[in-house]
């Protein structure tokens, strides 16, 4: 999947309502934040970009599930490597893991992965 496409399935999935293409965002989308009670009073907003920004996928990870929270920290650990040396080297990897990472294991998580995307 593009960071577009990832970023676009996070947020849809983090609650943000009409997300759309926009070039002048830094995402490169924009839409109506998920937690604003009058959204057509502030307009559109630039959407969080998840794949770049460890602020903002940490923000989303928060919205795991405590279900959701164990297959995603195993998700994670394949997305960053697939051998760890030791169980610290496995703890290490996935504290270190770049948002991009992150982003992508949490869409994996979710089953929202479209490899046509």
């Amino acid at each position: 999947m593009t960071d577009q496409a990832q970023n676009k399935a996070i947020a849809e999935w983090y609650g943000w309502k009409k997300v759309r293409l926009c070039m002048n965002a830094k995402s490169g989308l924009v839409g109506y934040a998920p937690d604003d009670p009058f959204p057509h009073d502030k307009g559109e907003q630039a959407v969080p970009d998840y794949t770049r920004d460890l602020n903002a996928i940490s923000g989303a990870e928060q919205g795991l599930g405590e279900a959701m929270r164990s297959n995603y920290l195993d998700v994670l650990a394949h997305v960053v490597s697939h051998r760890f040396e030791s169980d610290e080297d496995r703890v290490w990897k996935i504290q270190t893991a770049i948002a991009a990472q992150r982003a992508e294991a949490m869409i994996r998580t979710l089953g929202l992965w479209d490899d046509t995307k």
